[in-house]
This record gives C-alpha cells, structure tokens and sequence, in this order.
C-alpha cells in the first residue's frame, strides 16, 4: 500500500545528517538543527515538480528510469506518476551537485528547503556560507549556490537538504530501487555512504559523480555561517530543472564565479537542451496558464 497523502505531506522527504551517523533502525528520518546542512538522494519525484505549488514559468523536470529522457505529455502529473509511488517519473540524474569551474570553494546544488509556506521558496536560489570547523577541507566548496525543488517536513523551520547521490535515501526507501534495482551497496538508509569513496562506484555509473563531488570536493563543514542570501537563479540551475520563479530578484550572486557558463537567468529563460535534455516543447509550458493538478499538497 502506497503512503496516503497526509503522510507523505508529513515527511516530505528523507533527511540525512551529513557529519552525525544516525540510527538506521529508525522509523522516521531524525530532526536536525536548521544551523546544520544535510545531505539525501531518494530518487522521488521533487515536490516543485506538481503544478500550483508557486509562481513558476514552469515546474521541476522529472526523468524516466534511465534518469536522463525528461518526462512530458498529458500524463505528467498523474496522481500515481512518482516513482516513490509505483509511477515512472523519478529525479533526473543531472540535478547533482557540482564545482564552479573558476571559483573552487563555490558549489551548485539543489536542495529540500523547510519554510511555514512552500510558495515562498520553490524554484528560488539562495547563497549560504558554511563556517570552517576542525573538520573543513581548506580550498574545498565552502559556499553553496543552491536552487530549492523540494520541501522538507523532517527538520526544523529553514533546515536544508542537499541532493547528494549516495547520502540515504531516507525515509522514501521505494524509488531508488524502482529506478535502479539493486540499492544494497549504497550504505544505510540514513547517513548513506557517510566517507566511504569507494562505495560512490556502487552507484549508477551517471550517479557517481555527484557522489564524489562530497568526498573530494565538498568542503565538510555543515554549519552555515550567516544567513542564507535570496540571489537570481543561474542559467545552469534551470538548465537542470526547467523551473524560473516569476518573481526573480535583481541581485546576482557577487563574488567570483563562471558567469560566461553559468550567468544569471533573464526573466522567462529558456533552458540549453544540451546540459539535461529538456525539451524546447517543456519549456513552451510556460506559455499557457499556471494549472493545478488538484487542490491537495502533494509531494513526490
């Protein structure tokens, strides 16, 4: 029996603390500190991905089991359609963290966001700097440029999940393996791989990068450092997701980073069909008028 619509409204998503190794005999993902960032990848379809859910030229991409093929057509947000609940749309494969390429201490990501009011936050990208600990990598990302798709109902007010392959699947234990089948080498079901690098070439061959981008590249630090910044989107975020809020700021993110590659997005920006495979005929949705599949809140 698949989870009712209150309970998956409940959970939302699955959460993983990156620097504590959480019991995984627990029922329900553990509450984090929203002072501490976490890392999950449960393979479901994002909560920014159902219509209605903000003011969006167009929702969250989802892909098909190959993780790449973005789904479109008139079945796109069916009821049953997330593969965390028996449907054929799961989280596309390029929505993966990855290193500026001029700026080494700066990442990109997506990420779950928890707020009193989803339409505040779905599609929009922030800035958070991480403080450096005994544990920071020195020269490794310290600053996360991040696009939220998803909403969180595991942590408190403003905590953050980063989507990270390999870092648990949380409590959503179904779409990974409906997506890919065998998910035993991918450690606990809360904490995920933790440090092990060798466990990322357990993962799908498209999955391992993003995997080893937190061992090698991530910067280890979980606890932000100040607060996170509202910036306009970057053209390789809605490369990836097709999803550009309506209400965009002005500001860009200022401190040093790709703009020749990744740039801020102007108002209604289509993505390059290039970078994830979206379709020009996805993005004309943003032409018709916002629709919504049913009143309720559903996530993935």
């Amino acid at each position: 029996m698949f989870p009712s619509v209150d309970m998956i409204r409940s959970i939302r998503k699955a959460s993983v603390l990156i620097a504590v190794i959480a019991a995984s005999a627990a029922f329900f993902a553990p509450s984090v500190e929203s002072t501490d960032a976490t890392m999950y990848w449960d393979c479901c379809k994002p909560s920014g991905s159902w219509p209605g859910k903000a003011p969006v030229y167009n929702t969250v991409a989802t892909c098909y089991k190959d993780g790449k093929t973005v789904v479109t057509g008139a079945h796109l947000n069916d009821g049953g359609s997330s593969g965390c609940g028996g449907g054929n749309e799961f989280q596309c494969s390029c929505q993966q963290p990855w290193t500026d390429a001029v700026n080494p201490t700066l990442g990109y990501a997506f990420t779950a966001k928890t707020s009193s009011n989803e339409a505040d936050d779905e599609c929009a990208c922030f800035v958070q700097n991480f403080a450096q600990t005994s544990n920071s990598k020195p020269g490794k990302v310290s600053t996360l440029f991040y696009q939220v798709i998803n909403d969180g109902g595991d942590v408190t007010s403003d905590g953050l999940d980063i989507l990270v392959p390999g870092m648990g699947v949380g409590y959503m234990t179904q779409g990974c393996p409906a997506q890919w089948g065998n998910t035993s080498g991918w450690g606990k079901q809360y904490g995920g791989l933790d440090q092990n690098r060798q466990g990322c070439f357990n993962l799908p061959k498209d999955l391992q990068r993003g995997c080893l981008w937190r061992m090698d590249e991530w910067g280890n630090s979980v606890t932000f450092s100040g607060t996170a910044q509202r910036v306009r989107c970057s053209k390789a975020h809605i490369d990836r997701t097709g999803c550009q809020r309506k209400d965009e700021p002005a500001n860009s993110y200022q401190g040093k980073w790709d703009t020749s590659h990744n740039g801020p997005a102007p108002n209604g920006y289509v993505p390059n069909s290039s970078v994830c495979g979206i379709p020009k005929s996805y993005s004309r949705r943003a032409l018709r008028p916002d629709r919504r599949s049913d009143p309720e809140t559903r996530d993935a």
